[in-house]
């Protein structure tokens, strides 16, 4: 069993605790990026190999430093073993241009070793949480790839409403767009 991580948690949840990359992540990282099977709904191809992930990742922690506290991507381990289940990102959705738009889009990504546990649905749910009650957002946002049913069970799971299919974010390409307001979450809560 690895150590627990030796940096501040940004969240935890009963299983789960969320921290901010580290190059020492790299590994980690690497073994989840990597995977075509984890990439396949996200950029469509993994991670070649490390000097690429490395590159991710320097980028990865330059991006979250910009950012305003409680916004960014943040690896996310398993209490129980210390082992990387995931990432967690609460940031501006980009538009085609791949530049910041207003809408702020939470997302989870998985190491392939996880899927299945309801790993996705718990942090998902503290991000809501973060985007609601400490970020103050009005509305939050996911995006799924259409083909994507996992993800999109999650998004249905946490209470996000399925708004329609969108080319307005990222690449251009049709995805499925959820989104959920603060009024509603505090419904629901």
């Amino acid at each position: 069993m690895k150590s627990p991580r030796k940096t501040e948690i940004v969240f935890e949840t009963p299983r789960l605790y969320a921290c901010q990359w580290m190059m020492s992540d790299l590994q980690d990282a690497f073994s989840m990026y990597g995977d075509a099977e984890v990439t396949r709904y996200m950029t469509g191809a993994p991670e070649p190999d490390l000097q690429a992930m490395e590159e991710r990742l320097a980028w990865l922690i330059e991006r979250n430093a910009g950012l305003p506290v409680g916004m960014g991507s943040f690896p996310v381990y398993s209490k129980s073993n210390h082992e990387l289940a995931g990432a967690a990102l609460i940031k501006h959705l980009p538009d085609t241009d791949d530049q910041p738009t207003d809408d702020i889009e939470i997302g989870w990504h998985l190491k392939r070793s996880c899927w299945g546990q309801g790993y996705a649905s718990e942090f998902a749910r503290e991000l809501l949480r973060i985007g609601f009650e400490d970020l103050q957002q009005a509305v939050l946002h996911a995006v799924v790839d259409v083909e994507n049913q996992a993800s999109r069970r999650v998004a249905e799971r946490i209470g996000m409403r399925f708004v329609g299919t969108t080319t307005k974010y990222y690449s251009g390409q049709p995805i499925l767009h959820f989104q959920l307001t603060a009024r509603e979450f505090a419904r629901d809560v």
